[in-house]
């Protein structure tokens, strides 16, 4: 029988010496061979890992020959004589022994043959060593060097190795391995170029000697000669061998050339093998595909191109190459599967047994006695048969040939995959014998992966424990298919291996053989691919437990999980089933308060176990392949069910759904009662029909013989627990391969039979996972007796929760079957069909038993409604009432169930389609709903007055606790930064269908309440919102007032709020934003002031208001969500002008927007203090438009006498009335449209059709349109398209939607603009009721000192009346610059401190800068002057102007004054250091002293011109035509002297030139009548400053 392959080489030694037991251990220290990389021309490179050596010893006839020879001289050599007579017998061969096969592979012959060789002096080399080893070398020279070319030779082909050991304490220790200059760590030889040191002995070593002799010359030729050099100490005592003396000059090695000795042994050793094995792949690939081209030659036979082929196989397998090994057995196997078709076709392709004859043995032994098992631990092994000498005899059959390639593919990838049980076995076989000896201190030494220090690779032993579970995987996968091929194959064998025997054999033991047979290969695949990484514990049933039997030879799967670094931080667990838990825990868990079943789906935590548990439930360290090795050791517990469940049928044992399809087929489901532990006993038909089947069980189950299956037909409860364990192994693998849909389908026969045992707990927990499952792939009779199953287990857990889910999901079963069919020619079809039949469902009763059994629960239950009820419909249309507000609707659906129910109330919501409104509408039947079966139409109504479009969300029938809704729109969940959830927000932003849109808007005498910005506003006082209530048709007794702000930063002050208009009151205030108000009658408005405050600034108000009022109807509610611009419409801007006796202030007015306004009214009223001159108004209005801003100016005069402590005597009253054109727009469309509506039969829609006109005209309008209508008093209203009617009008009941269009179209065509006259008496626009005021506070200035300056200008050319003066061009001019100020612009105890002045009467200090441009005039005299002067004291300095540039106009230099503090004398003496010191007390202490100044001449100009003598005028024409020049003629016009005109100045005098030329200012006429200017032009100081 041939041995298995395994994964080694061997290496035969030849040891005449005896030295092998010494060198063994040192060489098991170095071995396997590591990192070995082979590359055939016609394959890419391969690397081997690791390669473990066999070492054999060989035979050779030198042995006897050596033992005759006389023991070794004391020194240790032997005899001249010895060694002369040493000749070796040439009739001894020895391999001469050893017949080859004559087809290649089925040899075991090893890839190198190694000489260990003692020679410890060179006189024994010469006599002795030499000729040995040649004898040697020349027997086992392979082929390939010794010329010919055999080719069993190449098969077979070798190298040799000659392995000199140098022992410690002999002659050829003393000698270095090289001589010369030689290398102790590479071992590379320098040829010396001198003579020998010692003249007449030779220097060559042994070592070079044996080199020299045996190893071939050439370039490419290999090593084949190396040496070991022990020392004693690693020798063991008893294994020293004789001969070993103490020598005179001992060579001592250091630890580094001993490991480089064994390193270059090892080396060697790789490349020898490696030579060999390219040899024998070479040859046997040619002849491979030699005779692959010889297949359809006559006489070709598989069977030897098989072992042929499979020798390449093992030869790849020998050396670890396993995926190419793998590669030859499946193409055999697919050349296997070619003949065997080709045979069947025409008999062509090689010969194969009928039958096998063991097999037949076995299954007629087993027939006779069904107790034994004739398949063992191992049905599948190479090693049962001798299948190689079967195949090469053509004495075998195609069962065995398949049975013997799967079993070569599963050694291989049980390798590949690194499985246990391989690895035991290879670990066992490769283990070398123990021995008393301890290992070597060089052997320690070389533990480091030594063979590894010139490859540079992997260092440290290999990790043995690392398994590839894709490997493993595979191997489960291809298991399943040979199953199914081999279990056919086997059925045909047994069937004609029995065909001639006398007693004739059933189908059925055939096939209980056969069953018997895959069962007991599926368990050695179970068995052969346990795995570490598949953490999966063993089957522990709480209860009930199957002792004594187990599930097969290794049914306990207790693995030792490694520790693995990514699992020793904390693991979040899933509440679901975990691949480490047994189904058993799940089911026993206690799950009383937990909701585990809803709808169709299992909901434990609130999801079905899906793509997210699934992940939950795999740990995060999952490892490659785990997945697929889990899936595929699940199917072949299958398998093994399957077979389980096809034996149980045989003697009517029926588990899981096959039990219920049975009973469902012969309608004998058999009630349960849940009043006692255990179900009720089976009818006696049933018994009486299982003892008649006892007697004939012996015979169903005959041909049974494995072990597992024995004992599970022994008896039902051992057969339902053994179906049970391997349920619960298959689950577990699906759950780990995250495969919970397969695991849950094997969980269903786990509730079916959990429920027959009685086992409710565990039942339900197994039906809350199953019933989705077969609801999603329409299985609807198996979900309904699921659910049934289901119920009744809840029932008697008392898990009323999930009782009530349960029977919700039965009544929506019941309820489908009763919807009208998609296609009758389907349900006509599923007729015959009752498996899936849904007809006979009958669930009548279990309505009002949910019902009434919800009253128990602590909280509704909500249900979908089209699960119960169908043709759901809601009228989009709203109705009003004729006497009442509000509106109600009409909801239809059709009940089809079977039991009529009074419902407590129907409810309809509307969600609002705006996204700044949240609240919704709730409609619902003012009383009891009765509904039966069939169509039924209900009323809701709500008393809600709103306006809007709104969507119809959900649909609500009550009935106790149990709530039927249905969802119209499905929104997604939207969550606000903060996590809150705005219900309309995901409503507004996705498209609802048009039949779920619903308008709602007022009836026309319904209450109406209007939130707007007050008309009357003061700047400087808090803000207030008007609210306008209008009673219309409504008789109210009360009303309750609820504001809410929407915007951030508003604060209502309800409690400051008052009614300022109509016969309203308010009557309390019982919390923030709310207030009541009194009885209103009927037509009767009031209207109500709130004040509010703004943290911040904000141009919109977001309110929302709701107004609950009761009338002699009920109450009812008006909702309005109101947007209030509370923007200014204008701007008021304020210039003022000082001046000695009056303050000019001009206030321009400016819109804010693009809407004109008129300005109907201004005032400014003075105070205490001031007195104004009013300004004047003309014309009924003043119109303000964009750019086009009024001016109104005021003249402020202060009074005498007056005192200005008081700073409200500074604070003026702005007030002014005006009208925005867009109120008066809103009013006269308002009434003119309204009038029209109530003409018309369309009055009921004047509250919609208004607001909706004026909301479009409002967006269409144009700034261009706005600017017109103030010119034209007229504005376009637009077409009707434009009015954007469409969108209305569609939400309308159709049966108007035509009338009311022609309508529209006719009104818009009669009314193309709108008159937008203003009246023209003042007081009537002022009074009007859109009319708005404004009070602006404006504050008098104040001004410490006002300065007046006139810069007076003498030319020497009187000008002509109402013409600026004459200059002549350089010139120098006269000029008089005279200052004065006034202190009556404020208190004058202020600016006596900020001037730090002793009295009020000082003077005070200035300083004036003259600006001149340089370029138009030059100026003499001080451009910069500091002086002091009193209150109405004039100062008047003399200037110079010259100027520069003729031109008109030429304006006056500029002049600016501010005035100076006083220093503080106190201080200290004056000077500079005073000064300094004045001025830092001032920048900290003092206050800046206030100062305006009015310059009189500042728009005073001079036109210059040359300074002509005479000018000369040409009379005549100066151009001819043609170009020709005509003479003209001149005449010499001579200006006479200006003197002799005007006079001089002297004659004139002084007053009369500048009355002449200029002219004086009043302010400083009188004062220079008296002749005080002069006096005061001489006390002035003139100070210039560099």
């Amino acid at each position: 029988m041939a041995s298995s392959s395994s994964s080694k080489v061997t290496v035969e030694y030849h040891d005449p010496n005896g030295l092998f037991s010494i060198l063994e251990p040192h060489l098991r220290a170095r071995l396997p061979l590591r990192n070995l990389h082979w590359k055939s021309p016609a394959r890419p490179l391969r690397s081997i890992d690791s390669l473990h050596v066999d070492f054999v010893p060989g035979r050779d006839p030198t042995d006897d020959f050596l033992k005759s020879l006389p023991p070794p001289s004391s020194d240790g050599r032997r005899s001249r004589a010895a060694s002369a007579s040493s000749l070796r017998p040439g009739s001894s061969d020895g391999r001469s022994g050893r017949r080859r096969h004559q087809i290649p592979g089925l040899s075991q012959t090893p890839y190198l043959k190694i000489f260990i060789l003692r020679c410890d002096d060179n006189d024994t080399y010469k006599v002795t060593s030499r000729k040995l080893l040649r004898e040697w070398v020349k027997e086992n020279t392979p082929a390939s060097e010794s010329g010919t070319k055999s080719t069993q030779e190449n098969h077979d082909a070798f190298e040799w190795l000659i392995l000199h050991v140098v022992l410690p304490d002999t002659p050829a220790a003393t000698q270095p391995r090289l001589s010369g200059s030689a290398s102790a760590s590479t071992g590379a030889i320098e040829k010396s170029t001198g003579g020998s040191r010692w003249p007449g002995r030779g220097s060559t070593t042994i070592f070079e000697k044996i080199r020299s002799d045996f190893n071939s010359t050439g370039k490419s030729a290999a090593d084949r000669v190396s040496q070991i050099r022990l020392e004693m100490k690693d020798i063991p005592p008893h294994l020293i061998p004789p001969g070993i003396g103490q020598a005179s000059n001992p060579y001592s090695d250091s630890p580094q050339e001993i490991l480089n000795c064994w390193s270059d042994t090892i080396i060697k050793f790789k490349t020898l093998i490696l030579s060999s094995f390219d040899l024998r792949v070479s040859q046997y690939e040619e002849d491979i595909k030699e005779k692959d081209a010889q297949r359809h030659l006559p006489g070709w036979n598989f069977n030897t191109f098989f072992v042929l082929k499979e020798g390449l196989a093992r030869g790849f397998e020998s050396v670890g190459l396993v995926e190419d090994a793998l590669v030859g057995y499946d193409e055999l196997s697919v050349g296997l599967d070619t003949i065997i078709r080709e045979r069947a076709a025409d008999g062509y392709g090689g010969s194969f047994l009928e039958y096998t004859e063991d097999v037949k043995k076995q299954f007629l032994v087993c027939k006779k006695s069904s107790g034994t098992n004739p398949f063992g631990d191992k049905p599948i092994s190479s090693s049962r048969k001798d299948y190689r000498a079967m195949i090469l005899s053509n004495n075998i059959s195609i069962f065995d040939f398949r049975c013997y390639i799967f079993s070569r593919q599963m050694a291989l990838l049980l390798r590949l995959g690194n499985a246990s049980i391989s690895r035991s076995e290879f670990l066992s076989s490769s283990r070398p014998s123990s021995r008393p000896n301890s290992r070597p201190s060089t052997a320690q030494q070389a533990k480091a992966s030594t063979d590894d220090f010139f490859l540079g690779t992997r260092t440290g032993p290999e990790d043995h424990e690392t398994e590839d579970l894709t490997s493993l995987a595979e191997l489960c996968r291809r298991a399943m298919s040979f199953l199914n091929i081999a279990a056919h194959i086997l059925r045909d064998d047994l069937t004609h291996a029995v065909e001639n025997e006398v007693e004739k054999v059933s189908t059925d033991i055939i096939d209980n053989f056969v069953t018997s047979w895959s069962y007991a290969v599926a368990q050695q695949i179970l068995d052969d691919t346990t795995s570490s990484y598949l953490p999966i514990t063993t089957f522990d049933k709480t209860a009930g437990s199957l002792s004594g039997k187990p599930l097969g030879p290794k049914q306990d799967l207790k693995v030792s999980v490694p520790e693995h670094k990514g699992l020793a931080h904390p693991k979040r667990n899933s509440s679901l089933l975990d691949r480490r838990a047994s189904v058993q825990d799940l089911s026993s868990s206690n799950r009383k308060d937990q909701v585990i079943y809803e709808h169709s789906r299992f909901n434990s935590t609130g999801n079905q176990l899906g793509k997210k548990d699934q992940a939950a439930t795999i740990g995060t360290q999952t490892k490659s392949g785990q997945l697929e090795l889990a899936a595929h050791r699940a199917e072949l517990y299958l398998v093994q069910r399957r077979i389980l469940e096809r034996l149980g049928a045989k003697l009517s044992w029926l588990l899981g759904w096959a039990a219920v399809a049975a009973q469902h087929e012969g309608n004998k489901f058999t009630d349960v009662s849940l009043d006692d532990d255990k179900p009720e006993p089976a009818p006696e038909e049933e018994q009486e029909q299982n003892d008649n089947n006892k007697g004939s069980k012996d015979g169903k189950i005959a041909g049974i013989c494995e072990s597992t299956l024995r004992g599970a037909l022994d008896s039902n409860e051992d057969f339902r627990n053994i179906y049970e364990q391997l349920s619960d192994l298959a689950v577990k693998h699906y759950f780990a391969a995250t495969r919970s849909k397969s695991a849950e389908s094997i969980m269903g026969d786990l509730a079916a039979l959990k429920f027959e045992s009685g086992d409710f707990s565990a039942a339900a927990t197994y039906f809350s996972r199953m019933a989705p499952l077969y609801a999603q792939n329409r299985w609807n009779l198996v979900e309904v007796t699921m659910l049934k199953m289901y119920a009744q287990c809840l029932k008697k857990l008392n898990r009323k929760d999930e009782y009530v889910r349960v029977l919700l999901d039965l009544l929506a079963k019941s309820a489908s079957n009763r919807k009208p069919s998609v296609s009758l020619k389907m349900r006509r079809a599923s007729i015959h069909t009752p498996w899936i039949d849904d007809d006979r469902l009958d669930t009548t009763g279990i309505l009002h038993e949910l019902v009434s059994f919800s009253e128990g629960l602590p909280y509704d239950v909500p249900a979908p409604m089209n699960r119960y009820f169908s043709d759901v419909i809601v009228n989009p249309y709203i109705q009003h009432y004729p006497e009442q507000d509000g509106f109600q609707m009409m909801l239809t659906f059709r009940h089809l169930l079977e039991d009529d129910m009074e419902f407590d109330r129907a409810k309809i919501r509307l969600v609002s389609m705006d996204p700044g409104e949240n609240r919704d509408i709730w409609l619902e039947t003012k009383e009891k709903l009765d509904v039966k079966q069939g169509q039924t139409i209900a009323w809701v109504h709500t008393n809600v007055v709103t306006l809007g479009y709104y969507a119809v969300d959900k649909v609500v029938l009550e009935a106790k606790k149990i709530h039927f809704t249905y969802e119209t729109v499905k929104k997604e969940e939207t969550l606000q930064p903060l996590g809150i959830s705005i219900p309309g927000a995901s409503l507004s932003s996705s498209r609802v269908p048009k039949k779920f849109r619903v308008l709602v808007y007022p009836r026309a005498e319904a209450f109406d309440a209007k939130l707007t910005v007050a008309r009357a506003i003061h700047i400087d006082k808090i803000k207030s919102l008007e609210l306008d209530c209008r009673t219309f048709g409504n008789n109210i007794t009360k009303a309750e007032v609820h504001l809410k702000a929407a915007s951030a930063g508003l604060r209502l002050r309800t409690a400051n709020a008052k009614v300022f208009d109509g016969d309203g009151k308010i009557t309390d205030r019982p919390g923030p934003g709310v207030f009541g108000l009194s009885e209103m009658a009927a037509q009767t408005a009031t209207r109500i002031s709130i004040p509010y405050e703004l943290e911040v600034n904000l141009s919109e108000l977001h309110i929302k208001l709701e107004v609950i009022y009761h009338t002699e109807q009920g109450e009812c509610e008006f909702r309005d969500n109101c947007t209030i611009n509370i923007e200014l419409p204008l701007d008021v801007n304020v210039h003022d002008q000082f001046m000695e006796r009056m303050l000019l202030s001009t206030f321009k007015v400016t819109t804010s927007n693009h809407v004109p306004l008129d300005v109907l009214n201004i005032q400014l009223k003075g105070t205490h203090a001031f007195d104004v001159d009013p300004a004047k108004l003309y014309g009924s209005r003043n119109p303000v438009r964009p750019g086009q801003p009024p001016a109104f100016v005021y003249r402020i005069l202060r009074k005498e006498g007056t005192s200005l402590a008081n700073a409200a005597d500074s604070n003026l009253s702005l007030t002014i009335n005006y009208r925005c054109l867009d109120d008066h727009v809103y009013e006269k469309l308002e009434e003119k449209f309204s009038r029209s509506v109530q003409e018309s039969k369309f009055a009921y829609l004047s509250r919609l059709l208004f607001p909706r006109l004026w909301e479009h005209l409002k967006v269409n309008l144009t700034a261009d349109d706005w600017h017109r209508a103030s010119f034209d008093d007229e504005l376009r209203c637009g077409s009707f398209e434009d009015a954007g009617w469409s969108a209305t009008i569609g939400s309308l009941p159709t049966s108007i939607r035509e009338e009311l269009q022609d309508w529209l179209e006719e009104w818009h065509k009669n009314n193309p603009t709108i008159d937008v006259t203003p009246p023209k008496d003042r007081t009537e626009a002022i009074i009007s009721p859109i009319t708005r005021r404004i009070t602006i506070t404006v504050a008098v200035p104040r001004v410490q000192i006002l300065n007046i300056a006139h810069l007076d200008l003498i030319t020497p050319v009187p000008s002509p009346a109402f013409t600026p003066p004459i200059a002549p061009l350089g010139a120098p001019l006269t000029a008089t610059l005279r200052i004065k100020h006034t202190r009556k612009w404020d208190e004058v105890s202020s600016l006596v401190k900020a001037a730090n002045l002793t009295a009020p009467d000082d003077p005070v200090s200035f300083v004036y800068e003259i600006d001149a441009d340089p370029n138009i005039w030059l100026l003499g005299g001080a451009r910069r002057v500091q002086f002091e002067a009193r209150e109405g004291e004039i100062k008047s300095f003399p200037l110079t102007l010259v100027p520069l540039r003729e031109g008109y106009p030429r304006w006056l230099p500029s002049v600016a004054i501010r005035p100076l503090p006083r220093e503080d004398k106190a201080a200290g003496g004056g000077g500079i250091g005073s000064r300094e010191a004045s001025r830092d007390r001032g920048g900290s202490d003092q206050q800046l002293i206030t100062c305006e100044m009015d310059l009189i001449s500042q728009h005073a100009c001079v036109q210059v011109v040359p300074d002509w003598k005479s000018v000369t005028v040409g009379v005549g024409v100066f151009g001819g035509e043609a170009g020709d020049k005509v003479a003209s003629e001149s005449v010499l016009l001579e200006a006479g002297g200006r003197e002799e005109y005007y006079g001089t100045a002297d004659e004139l005098g002084e007053g009369q030139w500048v009355a002449a030329a200029m002219g004086l200012p009043t302010e400083f006429a009188e004062k220079q009548a008296d002749g005080d200017g002069d006096s005061a032009e001489a006390e002035a100081e003139v100070e210039a400053e560099v």
